[in-house]
């Protein structure tokens, strides 16, 4: 039993961290924000909740670099390549 409740904590620790670090970074935002109202009505001071919100808001992911164009809209591709299907004989 012991054993199973560690290995379900350290697969749901590692699942958190995979979520918080691959998150879309509104979404992340959007739940340090939740997470930092929760704090403080559960007594945290301001400055406490502030700090671990934006510890939270802050991990890398998506919309945190613009270099690798991976978040950019979808455009149209610049040159057309016509494909062409041929019969064997």
């Amino acid at each position: 039993m012991g054993q199973e409740i560690v290995v379900f904590v350290i697969v749901a620790l590692a699942a958190a961290w995979a979520a918080r670090r691959w998150m879309p970074a509104r979404w992340r935002q959007a739940i340090a924000g939740r997470f930092g109202r929760l704090l403080q009505r559960l007594g945290a001071s301001e400055r406490a909740a502030t700090r671990i919100t934006g510890r939270i808001g802050k991990a890398p992911g998506c919309s945190t670099c613009d270099s690798c164009g991976g978040c950019a809209a979808p455009g149209r591709p610049t040159t057309e390549h016509p494909i062409t299907i041929r019969r064997r004989n």
